[in-house]
């Protein structure tokens, strides 16, 4: 979550980097992206977890406070 701030970004390449790791999807607010934007080859920006073609089994949440309980 937050895959536009500097530390969400970090991360989520991060995981991208990692071949043990496989990054399904990144989170942000739609003010943040187009539609269909893409952060990595088969990764793209949604809002939320429900949108996500495969669910995660871990999140990592770097946004605000306030993006964490919405």
């Amino acid at each position: 979550a937050g895959a536009k701030g500097r530390m969400g970004s970090l991360i989520a390449r991060m995981v991208v980097e990692d071949p043990e790791l496989k990054l399904v999807g990144v989170t942000e607010l739609k003010e943040r992206f187009s539609p269909g934007e893409v952060f990595a080859e088969g990764v793209r920006f949604c809002t939320g977890l429900k949108e996500m073609e495969e669910k995660p089994q871990v999140v990592v949440d770097f946004t605000t406070p306030a993006g964490t309980m919405s």
